[in-house]
């Protein structure tokens, strides 16, 4: 069985995450106390502190993209969450029916990093909705 590490978002892209306002609601968080090395923990609350990050498993962030992206400046069209494999590379994106895309095609390692990538270009770039922010994102 794989080491946990691999199927959860890393440090460096969960303070990211939480440092954009992403709630900090996952199964498993990182606890990064200085004077130790990171550990990570689960199955008990994030602790709400300077030291610990959420640390997303692939399916919580699925669950938080968005399933599409509506863009009335290109043809009002629908952008759909793509994600494709082939032998060597993993890609993620958003693209129309007729294969168009309006992000960038993020290359990742693993899912849950370019899943979180994906998280963070979107909300970086205000490509997501009011009704997104309010679901997802932390009240400022």
């Amino acid at each position: 069985m794989s080491d946990i590490t691999a199927h959860v978002t890393s440090l460096e892209l969960s303070r990211k995450l939480k440092k954009l306002g992403v709630k900090q609601d996952s199964y498993f968080y990182w606890a990064d106390w200085i004077e130790e090395k990171p550990e990570l923990e689960g199955g008990i609350e994030c602790i709400s502190t300077d030291h610990h990050f959420s640390a997303y498993l692939a399916s919580e962030l699925g669950e938080m993209l968005p399933k599409a992206l509506h863009n009335d400046g290109y043809n009002d069209s629908e952008f759909m969450l793509t994600i494709q494999y082939n032998l060597a590379e993993c890609w993620v994106s958003y693209t129309s029916s007729c294969g168009v895309d309006i992000t960038e095609w993020i290359k990742y390692a693993s899912l849950p990093r370019g899943l979180a990538l994906m998280l963070i270009h979107l909300i970086e770039n205000d490509l997501v909705d009011d009704e997104w922010r309010a679901k997802w994102l932390e009240s400022v």
